[in-house]
């Protein structure tokens, strides 16, 4: 279905007064700009994954985001990462004695625009995802967690991807190949 007749549909849902808000998930910042203009810009949020080692949209969405007063609904927030960044989640936890997950969620909401997406299934976890946002990160430890956790972002040239087939697994051999999804 074209995003114009969705969109479209969601106005009018809209002008019934059946809905207040409409929001989106998963677009990219180009995709969102072409919906707030087809939508007269009352699209009220995106929900994107961001967590401590998904970090893309710090470059672009994130600043678009407040400039434009438009919440991020960050889904998979608790994602740990790396083995390095785990290992780094660990001595900030001792040092400011809080939950890896604690320092997770302070660090995402530095951005004052990101809500976190989290279910709970205790008072307890809902006391420790409230006390995670009443300390501050001396600045030292926030760069290094930026830097260690920053998202890497490797271009490559499709038609040098090359993959080792095994014995038990039919796989592509080149982005072309998954792309035409031929097997």
């Amino acid at each position: 279905i074209p995003l114009e007749e969705t969109l479209k549909a969601f106005e009018e849902i809209m002008a019934s007064g059946k809905i207040k808000k409409v929001g989106l998930s998963n677009f990219s910042l180009d995709d969102f700009i072409k919906a707030q203009k087809i939508f007269d810009g009352k699209i009220f949020s995106n929900q994107v994954e961001y967590n401590i080692s998904e970090r893309s949209i710090e470059s672009d969405f994130i600043p678009y985001s407040k400039n434009n007063h438009i919440p991020i609904l960050a889904y998979n927030p608790l994602y740990l990462g790396s083995r390095s960044v785990r290992n780094f989640l660990s001595k900030l936890s001792a040092r400011y004695e809080k939950t890896p997950f604690q320092i997770i969620i302070n660090f995402l909401v530095q951005n004052t625009n990101i809500i976190i997406l989290q279910g709970s299934r205790s008072f307890e976890h809902i006391k420790q995802m409230a006390e995670a946002i009443d300390f501050e990160f001396d600045d030292t430890d926030l760069i290094e967690l930026k830097e260690i956790s920053k998202t890497k972002i490797v271009e490559v040239i499709p038609s040098q991807v090359r993959v080792i087939i095994t014995d038990s697994n039919i796989l592509y051999t080149t982005i072309e190949e998954a792309l035409q999804n031929k097997l």
